[in-house]
């Protein structure tokens, strides 16, 4: 059994209770989340997961370490090395949403294989010869001791999680939306994962502060900023739709071999004609809130069928034509009405926003934006006109 460090009396009480909530809170976040998300929405069972895998990290720390648990020492290696685990954990949310071709796996490997290469350097620098997983007792120690090797990467792996944060930012910045319905969905989970990240990053600065300030009231509130963080983001993310037009994960049922019959294959390439045709006649792309569910309007199928028929029978993803359609649009308002503005034009083609108008266009035209195409191509049209006189 154990030996727990007794805690001071007056703060046994705050400590039980912030213990206790952030485990509920945790556990609870899990269950819900892990139950809504079963077969439906990956990250939302990403998230769930990541709760599950802190309750028990909370119980195994109480149990295993209770003095680096209750009572951190100065950049205590042991706390500094769970809290990097615990924080990048709680990425795989805002992973779940990008690149969802990339399997679970892979996405495991590169999201914790560099943090767990640098813990077992950190950890074993503290075994040289001279350290002895020495202890660093104040601020004036470490600067004292900032050449060893040991001391040198504590704030390193304190820090790592701002690295990783910064990293998923831009990731989510570039995001085009990928397998997610439309424009506006893709823009409305880029504001909802901005604010995931700057709740993480408040999470992570609470980790520092009971890294440096050692002491039971600092991992006391920590316990309580983790509880309202679990409870805001699992509240949060439970009340959210799923955004995927398609999903890797069979999205709302588990297929049977009828769905991957020969029959529908067969009827794969007449499926892409009506769509096809759908496109060029009736434009529904300019829809600001067009998904991949209105297609059934043309072709009643479901969500994973149709998928199909995009990726097999038009060669491209939905999100992909979707926005190949409004660029080209684009393109020919730019050229056609020069009076008209960009902004104007971006919200016509059934863009969520002008800057997501402007990133797809760049991305799609080599570098170009709508502002040098309209003045090249309006060079060229002059150009005709003078030589046509």
């Amino acid at each position: 059994m154990p030996c727990f460090t007794p805690v001071a009396t007056g703060l046994y009480m705050p400590l039980a209770l912030a213990r206790l909530l952030c485990l509920a809170s945790s556990i609870a976040g899990a269950i819900v989340l892990l139950r809504s998300g079963y077969g439906y929405s990956r990250p939302r069972r990403a998230l769930g997961i990541s709760l599950l895998i802190w309750s028990l990290l909370i119980v195994a720390v109480g149990v295993c370490y209770p003095s680096g648990y209750d009572s951190p020492t100065y950049l205590s290696p042991v706390l500094l090395v769970i809290s990097l685990f615990l924080n990048i954990t709680l990425l795989s949310y805002p992973l779940g949403f990008l690149k969802s071709s990339v399997s679970e796996k892979r996405r495991a490997m590169l999201l914790f294989g560099p943090a767990a290469c640098l813990s077992v350097l950190f950890l074993g620098s503290t075994q040289l010869p001279g350290a002895n997983g020495r202890e660093i007792l104040s601020y004036a120690d470490f600067i004292g001791n900032i050449g060893r090797v040991d001391v040198l990467l504590r704030p390193v792996v304190l820090l790592t999680p701002y690295v990783y944060i910064a990293a998923v930012l831009s990731l989510v910045r570039r995001c085009r939306g990928y397998d997610i319905a439309s424009d506006a969905d893709a823009a409305l989970i880029r504001g909802n994962l901005y604010r995931y990240l700057a709740a993480l990053s408040l999470l992570c600065l609470s980790s520092l502060c009971v890294a440096f300030g050692a002491s039971r009231l600092s991992i006391v509130a920590y316990y309580f900023i983790a509880a309202g963080f679990f409870s805001l983001v699992a509240l949060k993310a439970y009340r959210h739709r799923n955004y995927y037009s398609r999903n890797h994960d069979h999205d709302d049922f588990t297929l049977s071999e009828s769905d991957l019959s020969d029959s529908f294959s067969s009827k794969i390439p007449e499926y892409a004609l009506v769509i096809r045709e759908w496109f060029e006649n009736e434009k529904p792309y300019l829809s600001h809130n067009f998904k991949l569910t209105d297609v059934a309007a043309v072709v009643p199928l479901n969500r994973t069928y149709l998928s199909r028929v995009f990726n097999e029978g038009l060669g491209c993803s939905f999100g992909d034509m979707v926005r190949e359609h409004r660029i080209e649009e684009a393109c020919r308002l730019l050229v056609e009405k020069p009076a008209m503005s960009i902004a104007d034009i971006a919200e016509q083609c059934g863009f969520a926003s002008h800057s997501t108008f402007h990133r797809s266009f760049v991305g799609m035209r080599g570098g170009l934006t709508p502002g040098d195409f309209r003045a090249e191509a309006l060079k060229h049209v002059d150009l005709h006109s003078v030589k046509s006189t």
